[in-house]
């Protein structure tokens, strides 16, 4: 009898310290090296990886996490096709991460990157997956193929969908009238709509008469019928999306969206805010939620202390957890300074609170989550060069003359011979782009060095361009160009050989003030480690 005792005491030692949901408290930062998320799979330096993710666990975090694009891991879906560069990267990362005993997430529905030749474009895909049984399929083949990688590792956490990747399905609410007429019925709204309301019930939503269901159309944003869209997605989201990524990717989160919408009447007045209340109520045994001093105040370019922020904190925290049912949460973005171009004109703390309203953080946080994760754990600038490190080799550049790759102490550079050039064309539509026009000036920026005396001439092959003279030191380069619709970036060798790397073109550096752009601490490093000492 007190053998089979000792036994199952062991055994319950053995699986309680064994598995790792959630049983102790997530520490956990974004991950994308020294480049920016957008980029982080073509520009990652493996060399760098494990001082990295050193450093993240000396200043006391325990998890970090990953966003993985569907557009760059799974390029084409038909026929379908996969990224191996960035696969073998992601087991790369699992096997390095679970050495160092590092826990990982996924945030596997991941929509901005600028991968070449993604077909259907993400845009396309994001909205098409809604109602489109074949991009639906294709969907879960990609996310059974993480799930298969990852689910190896004892490290392995988590993945969750974001409501924000799904969010685009919304753009169709900004065409003209006619055509929201038109796509109503192919992206099966009139089909939702009939299911559950008679046509004269409708009329009274959208404020209007139709003659017909063929007369009704996707509301906009500012039209009182918008009230059914967002039940529309949201049904989509919870229903559909996450019912059968769960069948493909069992170990499931989803980041819901707990802001509100506001609804309007006729003449643009705010009737209520719209609560997404179904997300809420999802099928799920943890929610993952995000946080910004923004949630639920006054929003007009205006500065907080942090006893005001601190409250309304733990209201946010207070209503998920009564909506979801006291189930556990994680925040995935704990976003207390964030100075990146949506953020503009809303409510933050003042940077002198910004301490002491972490210190205080820690209480909340323990009481009522279950784990929080930074976004922005290093200074990123937001580059919009395509394989800017030259990791994946010439991909992404159109190249002219003679020019070859070098390895040097595991990076990778590109050499450039005489009279040799490399361009890359960027323009508006490029994933992300739109922030660009928050600056009157953008910075292309790169690292090159000589063997012998050169010149190296770069810029927009049709607007500014400036030379530099090269020698056999390394060192960073910047040129300023304004805004444009579009740029054909362009590197090239006037005179003698010169060796080119780190490319970046951006218009802000984001942060969040724990370190810079060049791993320098910043003025909150020692607050974020204090309070990563206080959740244990």
């Amino acid at each position: 009898m007190k053998i089979r005792k000792f036994f199952f005491v062991a055994f319950l030692f053995i699986y309680f310290f064994s598995i790792t949901p959630l049983h102790s408290y997530l520490k956990g930062v974004h991950y994308w090296g020294n480049s920016w998320v957008v980029v982080f799979w073509n520009s990652l330096e493996l060399v760098n990886i494990k001082d990295d993710l050193k450093q993240i666990k000396k200043d006391g975090f325990n998890t970090i996490i990953l966003a993985i694009p569907w557009g760059e891991f799974q390029p084409s879906l038909n026929p379908v096709k996969f990224n191996n560069f960035a696969i073998e990267r992601l087991k790369y990362l699992m096997k390095t991460t679970n050495e160092l005993k590092i826990n990982v997430i996924l945030r596997i529905s991941y929509f901005w990157d600028i991968y070449p030749g993604v077909s259907p474009p993400i845009k396309e895909r994001f909205i098409r997956i809604f109602f489109d049984k074949n991009i639906e399929k294709v969907w879960n083949i990609y996310l059974r193929k993480i799930y298969k990688i990852v689910k190896q590792y004892p490290n392995f956490l988590f993945g969750f969908l974001s409501w924000e990747d799904f969010f685009h399905i919304f753009n169709v609410c900004k065409l003209n009238k006619k055509l929201r007429i038109k796509y109503a019925e192919p992206i099966g709204l009139i089909h939702y709509l009939k299911k559950r309301f008679s046509l004269s019930q409708i009329q009274k939503f959208y404020n209007c008469k139709f003659k017909s269901w063929r007369d009704v159309y996707i509301p906009d944003n500012t039209e009182p019928g918008f009230k059914l869209f967002l039940d529309y997605w949201n049904f989509l989201l919870v229903k559909k999306i996450l019912v059968s990524a769960k069948k493909s990717f069992p170990d499931i989160s989803m980041e819901i969206r707990i802001d509100k919408d506001p609804i309007y009447s006729r003449k643009k007045k705010i009737l209520y805010w719209y609560n997404h209340d179904l997300q809420y109520k999802a099928d799920l045994d943890f929610f993952t939620i995000y946080y910004s001093p923004a949630w639920g105040a006054e929003n007009n370019w205006n500065y907080e202390l942090s006893p005001i922020a601190l409250k309304r904190f733990e209201a946010m925290l207070k209503e998920v957890k009564y909506y979801t049912k006291n189930k556990r949460i994680f925040i995935d973005q704990f976003n207390f300074y964030d100075n990146s171009p949506p953020s503009i004109g809303k409510t933050i703390i003042h940077p002198a609170f910004l301490s002491d309203f972490l210190d205080k953080s820690c209480n909340l946080l323990k009481k009522y989550t279950s784990g929080y994760s930074l976004w922005t754990y290093r200074d990123s600038d937001s580059s919009m060069i395509f394989n800017g490190f030259f990791e994946m080799g010439k991909k992404g550049w159109t190249v002219s003359g003679k020019t070859k790759l070098i390895k040097y102490n595991g990076d990778m550079k590109m050499v450039l011979f005489p009279k040799s050039h490399i361009k890359q064309f960027i323009s508006n539509n490029r994933v992300n782009m739109g922030h660009f026009k928050s600056y009157d000036n953008l910075n292309l920026c790169f690292k090159s060095h000589s063997n012998s005396r050169s010149v190296l001439e770069a810029g927009d092959f049709n607007g500014i361009k400036k030379k530099f003279v090269l020698n056999k030191k390394e060192a960073d380069y910047c040129i300023h160009l304004p805004y444009k619709e579009k740029y054909d970036i362009f590197f090239k060798s006037i005179s003698g050989t010169s060796i080119l790397d780190d490319v970046r073109f951006y218009g802000g550096i984001q942060q969040q003030l724990l370190y810079d752009m060049n791993n320098n601490p910043e003025c909150l490093l020692n607050s974020i480690r204090k309070l990563n000492r206080c959740l244990k």
